[in-house]
């Protein structure tokens, strides 16, 4: 319960963050039209869940109003602007009730996975080890932050988490019923989150060499596994409601080969029998994975990603006391052996990571909240008395006392959380680039409000709309998937801020580090730990910085203002 209550917590105090509007959008377009040619590169339960409560709402369809929305397919850009009309542009219902309402469902979600790793733990290391390991994960910032967001990440993760159990319980026991179960599972982990496709290498190891089926045949084995791969396959077929499911598929071999995709993506593309738009999904993955994405660490840019992100921004972003349980029970390995039931725990934990260090898609720590649940799940056994006796046993209650320490500093920005170790949320922007996913707005715009009169400049970095939370800045380098301001700020304003989201101060976003200038200034305020305010009422320096950028952009009103405002300053020739 106080899980749930920090989630609404924080749902309720995040603007929409950069994926949720696209998240939302296809939700909905998909109940709305049956159709799921939107948002290609993820599969569509976690949306269309999110995308219930949002259906039967008094929404205006962008489609019914745009034309450019009536042509198929299309792009990513048009996706974003439709979510962003959809949500913000239908006269009968405001943005709060959507966000709200969509991100209620995911909270559902994350409960239903804190609830199955505490079942599990509580299995395998009895009333102790389910309280510890359920205390831990309550209490993960990462998890509470994104399992608030409409996101595939924690649906994700519940999706591979049920997948395991399903497995275990198959592996322990392998009747018909419990293995179609387990293929069942494993085909709604794959229309939760692409990246539950390794799972399929997991679940044959496991029927393979799982300890508990020595006694059974090689081809008891393979046909195990055959017939649950089979199941998963009927389980992606009706999630997409068994469209284009057989041959000939959408894209010719050349428009494949355009995409770059790997031989062994472009065969089964072509003759698998799944649908079109999950081959293609899975394809854009591989695409992906492979190019990489711009990523911030510890203070440098990597255009391409780099091997060790997701390890080091673990440690990061981990509280000390989890990181302090994992390797507390890495250890009791040695004390106490690893169980059978174990087994398929720590072989998705250690795959998953290997493979995440294999992707260049460094998009942040959401990415890994598979590896909370596991780990907690593991972490379980510190309270078995094999482990720890005498005072010793005092040791898991203190763990979970620091970890809900680490999570009251940073309540409720749990998105921008990083450890005390290195410094808290406000030295996040130092070492990564998933501190900031355009939560802010609504903390800016609480900001503004306690200065009335004053004007603002805003390099906002995601695709909510500045105007929901009362704000009417100045806009420098929007997404460009917003709906556009022209506004000029007034000559001699009483007093004027410069907010900056935090993506842009690291410069992964544009790859030009635009404000570098800004580095090695204090902000007056940083409302989310996201964005980051800065008063430039007498600064003419920053005048002339914000002049030559936007004369770079070719925006020459804007530059000229801030030219003229930065002469005015050094002159004394306004009032101030």
């Amino acid at each position: 319960m106080s899980a749930t209550g920090l989630m609404f917590w924080h749902a309720g105090r995040a603007s929409f963050t950069y994926d949720e509007t696209g998240h939302v959008q296809c939700g909905f377009y998909m109940l709305r039209h049956g159709d799921f040619e939107r948002g290609l590169e993820h599969p569509p339960l976690i949306r269309i869940l999110a995308g219930l409560p949002v259906a039967f709402l008094p929404l205006t369809d962008p489609e019914t109003r745009y034309p450019q929305f009536q042509k198929k397919p299309i792009s990513v850009s048009q996706e974003q602007l439709y979510g962003t009309l959809l949500i913000h542009r239908s006269p009968k219902v405001g943005p709060a009730t959507v966000r709200i309402l969509s991100r209620s469902v995911m909270i559902g979600a994350t409960a239903l996975l804190l609830l199955l790793a505490w079942a599990w733990s509580r299995r395998l290391y009895g009333d102790a080890g389910g309280l510890l390991t359920l205390g831990l994960l309550s209490l993960t910032p990462a998890l509470l932050g994104h399992g608030s967001l409409v996101n595939t990440d924690a649906g994700g993760a519940l999706g591979a988490l049920a997948a395991l159990a399903a497995l275990t319980a198959a592996c322990r026991r392998p009747s018909a019923g419990n293995l179609a179960l387990a293929g069942l599972a494993l085909g709604l982990a794959q229309v939760c989150k692409l990246s539950n496709l390794f799972l399929y290498p997991v679940f044959a190891f496991c029927m393979a060499f799982y300890p508990g089926l020595e006694g059974k045949s090689s081809r008891f084995r393979i046909l195990a596994f055959i017939g649950a791969t089979a199941l998963s396959g009927l389980v992606i077929n009706a999630a997409y409601g068994f469209q284009n499911f057989l041959p000939p598929h959408l894209l010719h071999p050349k428009d494949l080969e355009a995409y770059g995709w790997p031989k062994i993506v472009a065969w089964a593309y072509r003759w698998a029998p799944l649908p079109d738009f999950y081959l293609m999904s899975a394809g854009f993955m591989s695409y992906h994975v492979r190019e990489g994405y711009p990523a911030f660490l510890l203070g440098r840019i990597h255009p391409h990603g780099v091997w060790y992100y997701f390890p080091v921004n673990f440690i990061l972003r981990t509280p000390v006391s989890a990181l302090l349980a994992i390797l507390l029970a890495a250890g009791s390995f040695r004390k106490l052996p690893m169980k059978k039931e174990e087994f398929p725990l720590a072989l998705a934990a250690g795959s998953y990571l290997a493979i995440l260090c294999l992707s260049r898609l460094d998009l942040g720590i959401r990415h890994m909240l598979l590896l909370y649940p596991l780990a907690a799940v593991l972490a379980g056994r510190l309270a078995s008395p094999e482990i720890f006796w005498g005072l010793k046993r005092w040791i898991p209650a203190v763990l979970v006392l620091g970890q809900l320490a680490e999570a009251a500093w940073s309540a409720p920005h749990f998105l921008s959380f990083y450890n005390f170790a290195v410094g808290g949320p406000g030295a996040g922007i130092r070492y990564s680039s998933d501190l900031d996913y355009g939560q802010g707005l609504k903390d800016l715009g609480r900001f503004m409000r306690e200065r009335p009169g004053a004007e603002l400049v805003l390099s906002y970095c995601g695709t909510d709309l500045p105007e929901a939370y009362g704000l009417d800045p100045q806009e420098l380098m929007p997404m460009g998937t917003l709906l556009h301001s022209e506004k000029i700020n007034s000559d001699s304003p009483r007093a004027e801020f410069l907010a900056v989201s935090a993506s842009r101060l690291q410069g992964a976003m544009d790859g030009e580090n635009s404000f570098s200038w800004l580095k090695s200034r204090e902000p007056m305020d940083v409302p989310g730990f996201s964005i980051r305010v800065y008063d430039i009422t007498v600064d003419p320096e920053s005048h002339e910085r914000l002049a030559a950028l936007y004369e770079r952009l070719g925006q020459k009103e804007k530059s000229r203002r801030h030219q003229a405002r930065a002469v005015a300053l050094k002159t004394g020739k306004i009032p101030l």
